[in-house]
């Protein structure tokens, strides 16, 4: 008896020291970028882009004089939504996986945000109120 009461007393005190799995991951850098407006109507509302040619093909800065995404070290992701207005709140790294969150409300219709480059993404994420609503694979190889 004495064994196995000490038995569930060490599990317990392991079960309690042990780190437990985080599912939300480990916060990552967000910038949001301001005067974007989409270039022509495209059917995929979620980008995770790579380069600035790929970005001068989806998106027009409004202005010269705003911050860019810096591809070496950053990605840029975005979303286009008609008729809607959102703005994203955090990005997240768990594991593979990069967590992009969104709000629905205020903002703008088109949304584009630095997020910094990490080699071990294998996938975006994008949540809206908690709930996944898209995921793209990515190589940032």
């Amino acid at each position: 008896m004495k064994h196995f009461m000490l038995s569930i007393i060490i599990a317990a005190i392991l079960t309690s020291c042990s780190p437990g799995k985080d599912l939300e991951g480990s916060p990552v850098g967000l910038v949001n970028l301001e005067g974007y407006s989409q270039i022509k109507n495209k059917d995929e509302q979620f980008h995770v882009i790579t380069s600035d040619k790929e970005l001068r093909a989806l998106f027009m800065d409004d202005s010269n004089d705003r911050k860019k995404p810096d591809f070496e070290g950053q990605l840029a992701i975005a979303i286009s939504v008609e008729h809607q207005s959102f703005h994203f709140t955090k990005a997240t790294i768990a594991g593979r996986d990069m967590n992009v969150y969104y709000e629905v409300g205020y903002g703008s219709p088109v949304n584009v945000a630095t997020v910094p480059k990490n080699q071990s993404i294998r996938r975006v994420n994008f949540y809206q109120d908690n709930y996944l609503v898209r995921t793209i694979d990515v190589d940032t190889r």
